[in-house]
């Protein structure tokens, strides 16, 4: 067992690279081409997008504004239809004007013939969040879900019977 302590201590003290001992390196893919590169970097920065605070609260606010009009039933009400444009709208036009931001010469044609190629490439959760943009039963779905997560976690107020009788919302 000695040996392979000497192999490993010669490769970790061979003096190679920096005053340390160490090297810096580089990972690439050689077989890439640039399409591949500009696929990546599109949807790098698309994940930077949707994982930041700011589009989470965008979305949030926003689910928890509508989600109430929706009920869990098979029948699609009217206005279901005006809030999915506003959806549409709001979340497109944020991630247009960030993705253009984000990346240069960024281009919507390319990006969605690539995403509709490439689909497999794609994490899951970030596929069904694109889907909500564009697939109602996706949205309602969503809303739907939004909707029981609000109602079980928001506070219910005391009956007036319970102040009455001085009961509290707690146990202490």
């Amino acid at each position: 067992m000695e040996g392979a302590n000497d192999q490993f201590e010669d490769i970790i003290g061979s003096g190679v690279g920096d005053e340390y001992g160490e090297e810096e390196f580089e990972i690439s893919a050689s077989n890439q081409d640039a399409g591949d590169d500009k696929f990546d970097q599109y949807v790098g920065a698309l994940q930077d997008i949707l994982l930041d605070e700011e589009f989470e609260n965008m979305t949030k606010s926003f689910c928890v504004k509508y989600c109430m009009e929706f009920e869990a039933t098979e029948e699609n009400k009217l206005q279901y239809t005006s809030i999915f444009k506003e959806y549409q709208d709001t979340i497109e036009g944020y991630l247009m004007t960030r993705l253009a931001k984000e990346v240069p010469d960024f281009s919507m044609e390319y990006f969605s013939n690539e995403l509709k190629n490439r689909k497999d490439e794609i994490d899951e959760q970030i596929m069904d969040l694109l889907l909500s943009f564009s697939d109602f039963a996706q949205f309602k779905e969503m809303m739907i879900f939004e909707r029981a997560h609000f109602v079980a976690t928001t506070p219910k107020p005391k009956s007036k019977k319970a102040q009455a009788l001085g009961l509290k919302d707690h146990i202490d």
